[in-house]
């Protein structure tokens, strides 16, 4: 950076910032402080006009123009000229010192800066404290007869490896003009949305620790997170005062998205619930869980529930959504209600789509009254004298080659489920048992099991071997539900008993088939 022939003075400033000082900034975050130095001179919606650089002969040169302020503000740790500004992205004063004793120390680059009429060149200088020689950071100032209008910084040298690192750090600062933006979605004073553009982050972009993405999420300024899907979600005055951190957790980039979604419109809720389709059904997986998207889509669609225009819009739009209340794990019943209506959703022909609560707000109808209007759930019943006689038929084998295996429990009593429309074969009532009953195979008497049901039409003729291993699975759910390590081992062991009988139990089967069945009541 050339100097003016006309110089007034010259003289070496310390700034007390001894040189072995532990601190350790990367290339990125040196660079990111020098620009920030420049971004917050003047207003982000003017940085892209009058922000500059050029990299000539490994000197790569920052100029802002039409600006210029006292290099005073670059001697005090903890000075700022945007200290209580929320519309800066720098904050605790020490940027340029900490960054210029990083990029002398560590990287050798040379750093000087001129502005108004003097021109600064980073230096260290020799120093006594109590009678020991240290090394500390100083500024060689030189005053300038004639004033300039713009404020120049340069770095040397700037190697080619180093642009792309430069190139990141400018593009991690928020201004419309960022090749990563694309349409504005919508603004407020101090949030933005807008769309990803088809540019890819530059190496080195900052991203959160394990939610890589396309996306963008800027904070006081900066960006500081990332998210999956092509969006950037801006909050200006959300800072931090941790100075360490340099990217934002996930609970964080959450924070942010909810934040915003508070504040949109109808217009802008309806946009982004589309956006975030895959997190429809998120529900917290823990009692406190920061990282669940399940107050955005709950917030989403409380906002869109305002709009009468908007709520009706995208019920058009999605007409097979069914809600899915969180259950209690505790309560069988609804539980198997649950796993029924499942089963049905999966098999009735239509393709419908399971969402959280929030979306009861507009009028969704959940899972199970879907289910119940088209029949899904078993219908039962007693059975009738010739349906009794098979299931005599099930329960003897069951006695025979199963007694101990069940403990020696009373069997419970069987019913008929009625509809063609259910979705399962058989069913369990279940009830915690509060006796401590094992079996030869370790396997201990989890439920009570107060019935169990099964498909009218296994108890044709032709149906023995289905109809006995419905039975049996049936009468397993003593031991656990159906996605439970015990009842998986215990079907493994009912197999196992029936292979080892075959012979005896087809005895059974040919009784089955030959007999004669009484008249229906």
């Amino acid at each position: 950076m050339p100097l003016t022939k006309y110089i007034m003075s010259t003289k070496t400033i310390s700034l007390n910032l001894i040189y072995d000082y532990p601190v350790k900034w990367s290339k990125y975050k040196v660079l990111r402080d020098f620009i920030q130095n420049f971004y917050d001179a003047v207003d982000y919606n003017e940085f892209h006009k009058r922000f500059s650089y050029k990299n000539e002969n490994q000197c790569l040169e920052l100029k802002i123009t039409n600006i210029g302020f006292s290099y005073e503000w670059l001697i005090h740790i903890g000075a700022s000229t945007k200290r209580e500004d929320k519309k800066f992205a720098g904050f605790f004063g020490e940027g340029f010192k900490i960054a210029s004793l990083c990029a002398l120390r560590d990287y050798d680059w040379q750093i000087q800066m001129s502005s108004k009429n003097w021109h600064l060149k980073v230096i260290t200088q020799k120093i006594t404290v109590d009678s020991k020689r240290l090394t500390s950071l100083a500024y060689e100032i030189t005053y300038k007869q004639q004033e300039s209008k713009d404020t120049i910084l340069s770095i040397t040298p700037l190697l080619q490896n180093d642009m792309s690192t430069f190139k990141s750090a400018l593009l991690s600062f928020f201004y419309p003009e960022n090749e990563l933006f694309s349409t504005e979605i919508w603004s407020s004073e101090f949030m933005a949305l807008y769309e990803r553009s088809t540019v890819n982050k530059p190496y080195g972009y900052p991203d959160t620790y394990d939610y890589y993405g396309e996306g963008i999420v800027f904070t006081a300024y900066q960006a500081l997170g990332s998210l999956n899907l092509p969006l950037i979600f801006c909050i200006h005055d959300y800072k931090t005062s941790d100075r360490e951190r340099n990217t934002l957790y996930k609970m964080n980039v959450i924070d942010v998205i909810f934040r915003i979604a508070c504040e949109v419109p109808p217009s802008i809720a309806y946009y982004l619930l589309k956006k975030f389709r895959r997190y429809w059904n998120s529900y917290p997986k823990r009692k406190y869980d920061f990282e669940s998207y399940y107050k955005i889509i709950n917030q989403l669609t409380n906002v869109l529930s305002k709009s009468v225009k908007y709520q009706t819009k995208f019920k058009d739009e999605f007409p097979n959504l069914l809600v899915c209340e969180k259950l209690d794990r505790k309560n069988i019943r609804n539980l198997n209600r649950r796993r029924q209506a499942l089963d049905w959703k999966t098999n009735n022909g239509t393709r419908y789509l399971t969402v959280q609560d929030g979306f009861l707000q507009l009028g969704f109808p959940t899972l199970e009254e879907v289910c119940e209007k088209h029949d899904g759930f078993s219908l039962l019943r007693e059975p009738n004298s010739s349906e009794n006689i098979k299931i005599l038929i099930l329960t003897e084998v069951a006695q025979q080659f199963y007694t101990d295996f069940f403990c020696n429990v009373t069997l419970p009593e069987v019913k008929i489920i009625e509809n063609n429309y259910s979705a399962w074969n058989g069913l369990a009532n279940m009830f915690e048992s509060n006796k401590y009953l094992e079996n030869s195979y370790g396997l201990k008497i989890k439920y009570h099991l107060n019935y169990i049901a099964i498909q009218a039409y296994l108890l044709h003729d032709n149906q023995f071997s289905k109809a006995l291993g419905t039975y049996l699975h049936e009468l397993a759910h003593m031991f656990g539900g159906d996605q439970s390590k015990h009842f998986s081992f215990a079907m493994s062991c009912i197999l196992d008993i029936m292979i080892t009988n075959a012979a005896i139990i087809d005895k059974f089967h040919r009784k089955w088939k030959n007999l004669d069945l009484l008249p229906e009541n």
